[in-house]
């Protein structure tokens, strides 16, 4: 009598502790607005936008780089409005070539 009498009192508060257990994993992932899912969509948001972040970085160091380069000589201005702009002197042909 005394085994059954455990049993049942161990599959009573077993059973009350995983129901209470299952119920608050439920709401921690899908209950309310800020669940842990969202948690974790929005860190994997917030890594995308660093590394976007830090692409723009080096892309504007480059460019800072690139206009200091143009300020600093004349030649190198010239240069690049010729390669890129496709600027030309009064007395020139461009010919352009692409593959």
């Amino acid at each position: 009598m005394d085994k059954e009498k455990f049993k049942s009192v161990f599959f009573k508060i077993v059973n009350k502790y995983t129901i209470t257990i299952v119920v608050f994993l439920c709401i921690l992932f899908m209950g309310e607005k800020h669940n842990a899912m969202q948690r974790i969509e929005y860190a994997r948001q917030i890594k995308a936008l660093e590394q976007e972040i830090e692409y723009y970085k080096e892309l504007t160091r480059k460019n800072q780089e690139k206009l200091e380069q143009l300020q600093s000589d004349n030649a190198n201005l010239e240069k690049f409005a010729r390669e890129e702009w496709l600027m030309k002197e009064p007395d020139e042909d461009i010919f352009k070539i692409s593959n």
